[in-house]
């Protein structure tokens, strides 16, 4: 749609709230259920924080971003190395 988003992938340090009360960040596992990779980013905030199905629930049900708490207008599928 030539739209460029800013990406988000957290890692150990960049916030000790954050890090310690919500995710696995040195694993790069889903910050939900702890077992999938992170692969799905958050628009417009661009947290990259959840597997594909865990983010695709938080954004079916209404949810917010549980890094920001901002309104997820839609989702991406991200690849990560």
């Amino acid at each position: 749609n030539g739209m460029a988003y800013q990406v988000h992938i957290f890692q150990s340090g960049d916030d000790p709230k954050a890090s310690d009360a919500i995710c696995n960040y040195q694993v790069g596992k889903c910050c939900v259920c702890w077992d999938e990779p992170r692969g799905l980013v958050f628009i417009p905030c661009g947290h990259v924080t959840t597997c594909r199905p865990c983010g695709e629930k938080i954004y079916r049900t209404g949810g917010k971003c549980h890094i920001c708490r901002e309104e997820i207008k839609r989702i991406n599928d991200v690849f990560i190395d």
